[in-house]
């Protein structure tokens, strides 16, 4: 599978698989080995291109990657499996899910955690959106403004039918069981909704979107660990396996300190107007000094045969009265 560019990535893709890569390496110190055995359930995705990609191959290449999803693709370390009903024992170090609950129907999600438990030996890492007053006036808000626009967004539109999960009922889920688990943020709220608008606006180029993504992916997603989050990070360790948990909390918001975090609004407009962004700008200008060139020359063509058209409907209509 050929390598991919990780930052280029939608942004909010890019945040939670880079979270779980950076628990996996915490669990591979912890365990003291080189490589992983990982399942990534829900890991099927498509790129801009239409590409299928298994995103945390690319983020833990030296692990041993299996990802299950519901769509037939022939691509190596893949299953088609539905998490409810996984084929497999218990015999992965870590299991992955991310963005897969809010798409499971409320009275299964429940039986899912229970099947991700099963296959794992130390960690499951469940990634997912939930629900409270917060995330969902902000998916509101995006789907009105969508509507608006004439987009239909089926995972949206699957978040109002099933309703987000919910955190309460998840870590509940995890104590009955007698399970050890952490709850931490990610995907800073007010962000991830002036992003969303923005990477659903008509207009822009793909890449446009490429260069964002990968702007915002190197300075801004490193500091969206914080509340309002509109995503949610469980981390839950199977018995024997909770010594690792103090450390992943403690690296969580301190993976990539800054002096002081940006805001988003003012640096968007700078990215808008930086640097590099001028030759491109400059060669549309060039390119489009040419098409006007093009077409200009091309409404002279079709004037000069028009001219000569009616010069030579005058002559036949002259020699046509002529006595």
């Amino acid at each position: 599978m050929g390598e991919i560019d990780r930052f280029a990535l939608p942004f909010d893709q890019y945040q939670r698989y880079r979270a779980a890569a950076q628990i996996a390496g915490l669990l591979r110190q912890q365990l003291g080995r080189p490589a992983l055995d990982v399942l990534d359930v829900g890991g099927l995705y498509r790129t801009r291109w239409g590409q299928a990609i298994l995103p945390l191959v690319h983020f833990l290449p030296q692990d041993r990657i299996i990802a299950a999803d519901l769509v037939i693709e022939p691509l190596p370390h893949y299953v088609v499996a539905r998490g409810q009903a996984l084929p497999f024992a218990r015999s992965f170090d870590l299991v992955v899910t991310c963005d897969t609950l809010e798409h499971v129907p409320p009275a299964a999600r429940p039986g899912f955690v229970d099947e991700l438990l099963r296959v794992t030996r130390h960690l499951l890492v469940l990634i997912a959106p939930f629900g409270n007053e917060s995330t969902r006036l902000a998916e509101r808000l995006l789907a009105e403004y969508m509507a608006a626009k004439g987009i239909r967004h089926e995972q949206l539109q699957e978040h109002a039918e099933h309703g987000l999960p919910d955190a309460g009922a998840v870590r509940d889920h995890v104590t009955r069981l007698g399970l050890a688990t952490l709850d931490l943020p990610d995907g800073y709220l007010h962000h991830w909704l002036a992003m969303m608008i923005l990477k659903h606006t008509p207009g822009y180029s793909l890449d446009f979107h490429l260069d964002l993504d990968r702007y915002y992916n190197h300075h801004f997603s490193p500091h969206d660990r914080r509340e309002p989050a509109y995503r949610r990070v469980f981390v839950v360790a199977q018995p024997g396996s909770e010594a690792i948990l103090p450390t992943i909390a403690q690296q969580w918001g301190n993976s990539d300190p800054a002096p002081e975090r940006p805001d988003l609004a003012p640096e968007l407009l700078r990215y808008l107007n930086r640097e590099e962004l001028h030759p491109r700008l400059a060669a549309l200008e060039v390119e489009n000094a040419d098409l006007r060139r093009q077409i200009v020359g091309y409404e002279r063509g079709r004037f000069i045969r028009l001219m000569r058209w009616l010069h030579r409907q005058r002559s036949r209509s002259s020699e046509g009265t002529s006595p």
